[in-house]
């Protein structure tokens, strides 16, 4: 046996049972940034991490449900879902291009994902400025032979505390309807 086999019914089963803790970890991580718990605090980087596994394992059972739903073969072999990404953080574009072992390898469903998940767990930098290289192919000399390179500042990878809502305490500091200006909920092409 293996996921192949699962009905729709026991993905659902298992899909709500990991929402329950998946909710309770987002809580916590949101708490904990709240509190003012350090960035590379141990606790908050493995609450992270945990609620990071969780979330993709959900994901994962979503769309084994979806191809239930759909009535796809079960004979089919499921493609992988993740991949390892080679990340590195540097200062200057033009550094020299190290191995792929001197990377940070992140496994991830996608790049971006997978410089989110470094930045989640403070292991980027905290250079006011840098640039993040993520390898998409490897050559034969164990280089990147394709990759993504784009700059990035500390503001943009460091969580900034929220404020509850007055109207909606639950939103964790996202304006209601009513407090968006009139303009913000305009077509882009409106204009």
């Amino acid at each position: 046996m293996d996921s192949r086999d699962l009905t729709k019914e026991q993905l659902d089963e298992l899909k709500a049972r990991l929402t329950g803790a998946s909710c309770y970890l987002q809580a916590l991580c949101e708490r904990m940034v709240q509190a003012g718990f350090p960035y590379d605090d141990e606790l908050r980087q493995k609450v992270t991490r945990a609620y990071d596994a969780i979330h993709s394992l959900s994901i994962s059972i979503h769309y084994l449900a979806c191809d239930r739903l759909a009535n796809r073969p079960r004979d089919a072999k499921p493609g992988p879902t993740m991949a390892a990404y080679p990340v590195q953080a540097v200062m200057d574009p033009h550094a020299p291009l190290p191995t792929v072992e001197r990377m940070e390898l992140v496994e991830a469903p996608t790049p971006l994902e997978a410089v989110a998940q470094l930045a989640r767990h403070g292991r980027l930098t905290t250079a006011d400025t840098f640039f993040v290289r993520v390898a998409l192919s490897v050559g034969s000399d164990g280089r990147p032979k394709e990759m993504i390179s784009f700059p990035l500042s500390h503001s943009a990878i460091v969580p900034h505390p929220l404020t509850p809502n007055d109207h909606n305490p639950g939103m964790s500091g996202f304006p209601s309807e009513h407090q968006l200006p009139a303009e913000s909920s305009k077509p882009m092409d409106a204009d």
